[in-house]
Formats: C-alpha cells, structure tokens, sequence
C-alpha cells in the first residue's frame, strides 16, 4: 500500500512530498535447497531473518520541482526532486533512511526534430541496515520500480542485477520524434 501526497507551494512548479508505504516482501522458497535465496544465507549474503521477506514499512518527505512542457513527452524542461525515506524499526523488519536525489532535463535540438535527455539519480543510505530484499528497488516520487534496469529508469541493464546500500546513475540520451 503506497500513500503519497503533493501540496503545491507558491507556485505550480514547487511541490512538497509527504509519502507513507506499507509492505510486506515474500521471497517463496523452493522445497529444494538449491535456490539463489538459499545460497546467498549460506555465504552470510543475506541474514537467515531476510531470506523469506520482510516488512518494509517507511514515511517519504521531501520537495520537487517540475516545469517540463509535458510529463509523458516532455521535450523541454527540468524536473528535480530530492526526498528522504525513514523507515523505523518499531514499524518495519529493520530500520533504515535514505537519501534520493534525483535531475532529469529534456532539451529540443537539430531543429526540434530530436529531443536529448539527461537523467541522474543518487540514492544513498544514510542511516541503519537496508533489508536485502529492498537494495535493489528504484525509488522515486511518482513510482518504485522493482530495480534498476528495464525500459524505466536505465536501459541496456536487466532489471534486479544491482544489488546495493546505494548508487548513483547518468543516463544521457538523444530521442528522435517520429509525429
């Protein structure tokens, strides 16, 4: 369950972000003894505790700032948003915060027939002990993607292969508009 609220402040372009996410992780285990999950907790990769899921409880507060000329195809403007994730014990498997600072500007060029982008993003813990089931989840204010990866966030890695406490991604491109 994901609750997330966006208050303009002076203006249509300034935002605060108060988010609460409620959830509940289940890694199913095969009968067999030969899975990825199963040889992680053998080699101290992720605690006995974490092996099955968790709970990953956490309040959001932060502020963006958007002034593109489109959300779905933008073709000019910036888009910033900085937040916090706390996620505290009494609520949750383990305690942890977040730091997610995230840029995005689109530019017209050539004529206004291409369109470059250039995206970065740094989510860093800053406190506590991030559950293994949650490193490698994408957060950013509008959606949470499962990882890094895909058609979403950055292209040219499969989705769930980085695995960290923290990271930080450039990712430039140039698009072509058909119509």
């Amino acid at each position: 369950f994901r609750f997330d609220y966006q208050r303009y402040v002076m203006s249509t372009r300034y935002r605060i972000l108060i988010g609460l996410t409620l959830s509940k992780m289940k890694i199913d285990q095969n009968i067999e003894e030969n899975n990825l999950p199963s040889k992680y907790t053998m080699m101290n990769l992720i605690s006995e505790k974490e092996k099955n899921g968790g709970i990953a409880n956490y309040l959001s507060f932060g502020l963006v700032y958007d002034n593109r000329n489109n959300q779905c195809y933008c073709s000019n403007g910036t888009w910033f948003e900085s937040f916090i994730i706390l996620s505290p014990k009494i609520v949750s498997s383990t305690s942890f915060s977040k730091l997610i600072v995230s840029y995005r500007l689109y530019n017209e060029i050539f004529k206004k027939q291409f369109v470059f982008m250039f995206r970065s993003s740094l989510q860093y813990k800053i406190s506590g002990t991030i559950p293994s089931y949650l490193k490698s989840t994408y957060f950013e204010s509008k959606l949470n993607q499962d990882g890094l990866g895909g058609a979403f966030n950055l292209r040219g890695y499969n989705r769930n292969r980085i695995v960290a406490d923290g990271f930080g991604l450039i990712n430039l491109e140039l698009r072509k508009k058909v119509f």
